[in-house]
């Protein structure tokens, strides 16, 4: 982070910030960014989203997300990654009790088989320059 940090802003990061911002203030940005990806994912699903496997799709996406910014692999962060684990399970609980034809279960499945037909979703529902990004990204 700190070789981004100068590299762009040209600029040393010291340490106590860059300590700081991973234990302390990414944390609370990571959850706000975790309620608004859920309320925003309820609304389009409820109005525009034409496929299950569109929205499991991204649901996916999201939290490989997560994954990456929480870093789950170290042990030193292993109590709040549990109260966060349990309120992200809280939170997703929620959402699928939100919707009627999908389910934490058909989520289950869509994780474990990791099929490419699975994986490729048609986002048909986007505008056309959205789409070219979804295609030129995943």
């Amino acid at each position: 982070m700190k070789e981004a940090y100068k590299e762009k802003y040209g600029a040393e990061l010291a340490d106590a910030v860059a300590a700081d911002f991973n234990n302390r203030i990414k944390r609370p940005i990571v959850k706000t960014l975790t309620k608004n990806f859920y309320r925003n994912l309820a609304q389009t699903a409820a109005t525009e989203m034409e496929t299950k496997n569109d929205l499991l799709f991204l649901l996916n996406i999201f939290d490989s997300t997560i994954n990456y910014h929480l870093c789950f692999d170290r042990p030193e962060q292993d109590d709040y990654n549990a109260v966060f684990a349990e309120w992200y399970q809280q939170t997703q609980d929620a959402f699928f009790e939100c919707l009627p034809n999908v389910s934490r279960d058909n989520y289950a499945d869509y994780e474990a088989k990791k099929d490419d037909t699975l994986l490729n979703a048609g986002m048909h529902w986007l505008a056309p320059d959205k789409q070219a990004f979804w295609a030129d990204k995943y």
